[in-house]
């Protein structure tokens, strides 16, 4: 198991100092790598000018929310979240409440985020 992992670009490094490319890069959220500096600046500004945590939509996700609306789906409304888990969690309270219905189907072995929804396999993998 690899420990204490530092991030730099495509690469991290564990406490021993051993080199490994990140493929997974975050399973996504890190497409252009660790530390990314350009990434970092904008950050850092936009934190500083406009806040961090508002516990609401900023004015950069209003903004993607309408063009999006605007290129692809006209009507649709859309939830910007934080990481793959809450959109799955998300998603599946939203058909539990538009069906009333309690159960769902998801892809055996598959990755759907980690809560009590779908951190559930019935595959025996045990031999």
């Amino acid at each position: 198991m690899l420990r204490s992992l530092v991030g730099s670009e495509m690469c991290i490094r564990d406490r021993d100092g051993n080199k490994y490319v990140d493929f997974a890069l975050n399973l996504g959220a890190t497409m252009v790598g660790h530390c990314n500096p350009q990434v970092g600046r904008e950050v850092s500004r936009a934190a500083m000018e406009e806040g961090s945590m508002l516990g609401g939509p900023t004015v950069h996700a209003v903004l993607l929310a309408e063009e999006l609306q605007r290129r692809f789906w006209p009507g649709w409304r859309w939830r910007f979240l934080n990481s793959g888990s809450e959109a799955t969690r998300a998603a599946i309270q939203v058909a539990r409440a538009v069906t009333e219905r309690e159960r769902v189907v998801k892809i055996e072995c598959g990755y759907h985020g980690v809560h009590e929804s779908v951190c559930v396999s019935f595959w025996n993998t045990i031999d």
